[in-house]
């Protein structure tokens, strides 16, 4: 069962990361178009390779891609709390 769960995660959040980098890239126009579709697929299946290639390469460099998505994450929360409490100053001073 164990075989079956962890890939089926992993091409989840591919599919998941893949229409995302669509929507940002801005190649989702009609909800209805199949090439949207397969658009995300390609996009997901790339991600996977890039993935696959990194840890080909080693530990160091997984480790180092590792580090930096996390620190890019760190960065996005972050932004959004500073955002959010400035926004909130500007609510409460124009009171």
């Amino acid at each position: 069962m164990i075989f079956i769960l962890k890939p089926v995660g992993a091409a989840a959040v591919a599919l998941l990361f893949g229409e995302y980098v669509m929507r940002v890239l801005q190649f989702s126009v009609n909800a209805d178009d199949t090439g949207v579709t397969w658009t995300h697929k390609l996009a997901a299946l790339a991600c996977v390779w890039v993935v696959i290639g990194i840890n080909i390469k080693g530990t160091r460099e997984g480790t180092t891609v590792n580090t930096i998505f996390t620190v890019i994450k760190i960065l996005s929360v972050a932004s959004i709390a500073v955002i959010g409490m400035a926004m909130l100053g500007s609510l409460l001073c124009y009171r």
